[in-house]
C-alpha cells in the first residue's frame, strides 16, 4: 500500500512493516517468521530489486517485529539496526520472558524465546536517541521494550511508532499488556505528543494520516 511516494506499508499477517522508497531501501520492521518472502515480493512488485534493500530498521526485539529479519539479511545481505538496548535480545543474549510483567505475558514471551530461538540474529548498527539513520530521527521511547524507538520523518511529517501505542476505537492511548514498563510507556506516549507529524504509522494496529483513520 503506497502512503506517499517516499513510504509504503507492506501488509504481513497480524502486523506490517513499512517501506522507505529512495535511491536505496530501508524496511521499518519484518513480522513473524516466514514473511521475508511477501517483503521481497512487494519490492519487485513497485519495481525495485531485493538488493536495494540497504537497512532494516528494528522498532524493537519482540519477534512479531524482527521475526523475520534474520532470513532478509541471508537473503540480501541488508544491514540491521536497532537501540542498544534491545540488541542483546534480537542476539539472543537476553530473552522477552525476563521482563515479562504478568503470567500471561510470560508464557506467551517464554514460548516465543523457546520456539524462534533459531531467528536470533546479529545487529550491525547499534542506535540511540537522536541519531538519523535514512533520514529518520530515532526517538528512544522506553516502557514497550527497554529499547523500544520511534522513527520521526521530518520531510513527510510521519512518524513510524512500532508496538509505543496502538490506536483503537478512535482512542489513541490503550494499555499494552505485553509492555514491560507502563509508567515509561506513558512518559514516551506524551513525548511523541509534543512532535509535529501528520501521520502516525503503528506497526500494529490503525494507521491514520492527518486524525483520519485509514482501513487498515
Amino acid at each position: 500500500m503506497k502512503i506517499s511516494d517516499r513510504v509504503h506499508s507492506i501488509e504481513l499477517f497480524h502486523n506490517r512493516s513499512y517501506l522507505i522508497v529512495d535511491k536505496r531501501l530501508t524496511l521499518i520492521d519484518t513480522g513473524f517468521p516466514g514473511r521475508a518472502n511477501k517483503i521481497l515480493k512487494y519490492i519487485k512488485k513497485i519495481g525495485r530489486n531485493e538488493s536495494e534493500l540497504e537497512l532494516i530498521i528494528l522498532t524493537h526485539h519482540h519477534i512479531d517485529h524482527r521475526g523475520s529479519a534474520r532470513k532478509l539479511k541471508q537473503l540480501t545481505h541488508t544491514k540491521i539496526a536497532a537501540h542498544k538496548e534491545d540488541v542483546p535480545y534480537i542476539e539472543g543474549r537476553k530473552f522477552s520472558s525476563e521482563d515479562a510483567l504478568t503470567i500471561e505475558s510470560k508464557i506467551t514471551f517464554l514460548m516465543a524465546d523457546i520456539f524462534f530461538r533459531k531467528e536470533n540474529v546479529e545487529v550491525d548498527i547499534e542506535l540511540e536517541d537522536g541519531d538519523v539513520i535514512s533520514d529518520l530521527e530515532i526517538i528512544h521511547t522506553p516502557g514497550h521494550t527497554k529499547g523500544s524507538i520511534c522513527l520521526y520523518d521530518k520531510a513527510e511529517k510521519l512518524i513510524f511508532t512500532g508496538d509505543i501505542t496502538m490506536p483503537q476505537l478512535g482512542k489513541m492511548l490503550r494499555r499494552n499488556r505485553y509492555s514491560y514498563d507502563w509508567q515509561k510507556h506513558l512518559s514516551s506516549l506524551m513525548r511523541i505528543k509534543e512532535i509535529d507529524f501528520k501521520g502516525f504509522l503503528p506497526t500494529d494496529g490503525k494507521m491514520f494520516i492527518n486524525h483520519s483513520y485509514r482501513l487498515k
